[in-house]
């Protein structure tokens, strides 16, 4: 069973960036007037990045965690 507090934490977290895409890329929009940096397909680009790898960092501390065990048993 997953400890819950990890599961909301990443819950949180994930809407709160999630949420905070569109409002950085309204707010770009409201700073540059007429004329905004295309910022949105960055900003996705890195969320998407970024959320794959927050997601699969427990595979690797878990992978990590598993090796070193192996090489204290060989030592």
């Amino acid at each position: 069973m997953p400890p819950l507090v990890g599961v909301l934490a990443y819950a949180a977290l994930a809407n709160f960036f999630y949420t905070g895409g569109w409002i950085t890329e309204l707010a770009f929009n409201a700073w540059w007037g007429n004329d905004p940096p295309r910022i949105g397909p960055i900003l996705f680009r890195q969320g998407l990045i970024f959320a794959v790898g927050v997601t699969l960092l427990p595979v690797a501390l878990a992978a990590l965690g598993w090796g070193a065990r192996l090489i204290d048993l060989f030592s």
